[in-house]
């Protein structure tokens, strides 16, 4: 007995000795801030005169530094909306002037993680063609843009900004709605982790520069757009002498300048918005690959909201279920339910499936929404389009439940979202008081007169007073929503006419249904498989012996 136990305790601290440096490692993991916010060692402490507004000459600024990177755009006219309302429409139609404005772009960024100031060589200076962007934020009046670079020939100017992967077009983004700074930072850094790709985003400080002065624009995120290209959506090029391609898609408001597709269930008014061609491009695609990708998706959509059970489960055959689940779960965690309508993409490869994502635009997610108010215990992502039927699926209602849970133990738990959040706006320091101070978030005076259009959105005047209280309301919301989804994730079942595990009919089940009825298949089917090899053993035996 001694042998035995002395046996067992051996066993038993093999197991501690290989298990400790996997759980140290996973906890570390969990506490540790995003990458991009460890590499810097300067952590602004209390404020001083960098709470200040910094807009001035040079000279004026000369004491300005922050461990931000500093964004400068010139522009030499005024960027425009590419789009304007139609009441006629009822949508936004295109100008007939060019929205663009000329300019120049300068990065300054000290690589070795110091400070940075104005002035001086900059890491980065381009020649722009720059524009507003948004639908919903062109009202705002910290507006945001998407920027072209160009050399001085122009051709395009593909550049590796910190650390994004190398492109010509980028964006200005922080949504004037959300006064944490925080919410497309946090959701598409941990949207990565969950899916594998987001958009790439880094905190800057910005100032146009007009003249000989320095207009401080405020805290924005230098960001990826959403496009094809081995740094963004990895898919092959576009060969336009072929009518198969790989595409990039993207469901959203009706826009001219884009290829809208009419598929089955935009035609039979069983989805809501239009399916439009992100990529290829609108100058590039052709008639015949506007059909295939027509033809492709009105195959999917057809499967979907087929009342045939076994057409509608072709479905797991053409979509990719995992990146479906994940982009349902990271949306649904942080209540981010315009996914299901606006700004939904997805993407295919040539001979692969629907790949769901990747996800964008967070700035009203996590009860960031006014007038509306986020009911903390309850779904509604279920309402996206195709979900409803996806969820019909009760294989696919496990993945997602499945899901969850796993990342409930990691990237989406409470202590790490917590962790998140402190180390971001510890990073962000004195640069978001900076930003407050210049947009004066709860002064209904100043939010009107700064308006583009007189009109003010009403989150920002019923939302919380102040920084603390918004980061505070970001994270009760987080834990109340994900306690409720711990505790009532499986009422997705609900939605499920499809057990967990049922598979589609086979022709040979079509045949052993008929011959022994339906009870009996799989016990029939489970005996002639277990026949199958026993003559194909004894095959090879006598086989063998007959050599």
């Amino acid at each position: 007995m001694r042998i035995r136990h002395k046996r067992l305790a051996v066993f038993l601290l093999a197991v501690l000795l290989i298990s400790a440096p996997i759980a140290l490692q996973v906890v570390a993991s969990s506490i540790s801030p995003p990458p991009h916010l460890a590499q810097h060692e300067y952590w602004p402490a209390a404020a001083g005169d960098m709470e200040v507004v910094p807009s001035g000459t040079l000279e004026e600024l000369r004491d300005f530094e922050t461990h931000l990177p500093i964004v400068v755009v010139e522009f030499f006219g005024k960027p425009r909306a590419p789009t304007v309302w139609s009441e006629e429409k009822g949508y936004r139609e295109p100008v007939k002037y060019d929205p663009f404005a000329d300019g120049f772009f300068y990065l300054y960024h000290n690589e070795e993680g110091d400070v940075n100031r104005l002035g001086g060589t900059p890491a980065l200076q381009t020649n722009t063609r720059t524009r507003l962007r948004g639908n919903s934020s062109l009202s705002f009046a910290k507006q945001q843009y998407l920027i072209k670079m160009y050399n001085e020939d122009g051709t395009k100017n593909r550049q590796d900004l910190l650390g994004m992967g190398a492109d010509w077009e980028w964006v200005l983004n922080i949504s004037y709605v959300d006064k944490s700074l925080l919410r497309n930072y946090m959701c598409l850094n941990l949207g990565a982790k969950i899916m594998g790709y987001a958009p790439e985003v880094r905190y800057c400080e910005v100032f146009q520069k007009e003249g000989e002065q320095y207009k401080y624009l405020g805290v924005y995120l230098l960001m990826e757009s959403v496009k094809q290209g081995e740094s963004r959506v990895d898919i092959p090029d576009y060969d336009a002498h072929f009518a198969e391609a790989s595409y990039l898609l993207c469901r959203d408001r009706f826009d001219e300048n884009r290829t809208i597709l009419d598929t089955y269930a935009t035609r039979e008014g069983l989805t809501p918005g239009y399916l439009a061609v992100r990529y290829p491009g609108v100058n590039e695609i052709t008639e015949r690959t506007v059909s295939y990708i027509e033809e492709d998706i009105s195959r999917l959509e057809k499967a979907l909201f087929s009342e045939d059970i076994n057409e509608f489960l072709t479905y797991r055959d053409l979509i990719d279920m995992e990146s479906a689940a994940d982009y349902f779960i990271i949306n649904e965690f942080f209540a981010n339910y315009d996914a299901g309508f606006n700004s939904y993409y997805l993407y295919k490869s040539i001979g692969g499936k629907l790949k769901f994502g990747p996800v964008w635009d967070f700035d009203q997610a996590i009860d960031n929404n006014r007038p509306y108010i986020l009911e903390i215990e309850s779904t509604a992502m279920h309402d996206g389009a195709w979900f409803r039927q996806m969820l019909r699926d009760g294989e696919f209602v496990k993945l997602i439940i499945n899901r969850y849970q796993e990342l409930r133990q990691g990237v989406l738990s409470d202590a790490y979202l917590d962790q998140f959040i402190d180390d971001t706006i510890a990073f962000l320091g004195n640069a978001a008081v900076r930003d407050w101070n210049r947009w004066q978030y709860n002064d209904h005076e100043a939010l009107y007169r700064d308006s583009p259009t007189g009109k003010v959105h009403e989150t920002l005047l019923s939302n919380t007073r102040n920084f603390e209280e918004e980061i505070a309301h970001i994270k009760q919301v987080l834990k109340e929503h994900g306690a409720w989804l711990d505790n009532h994730i499986d009422s997705l079942y609900q939605f499920s006419v499809v057990e967990p595990g049922h598979r589609k009919e086979t022709a040979a089940d079509t045949v052993l249904t008929f011959l022994f009825g339906e009870g009996q298949v799989n016990w029939i089917a489970g005996i002639l498989v277990i026949q199958m090899m026993v003559i194909f053993f004894v095959s090879i035996t006598l086989i063998q012996r007959e050599a």
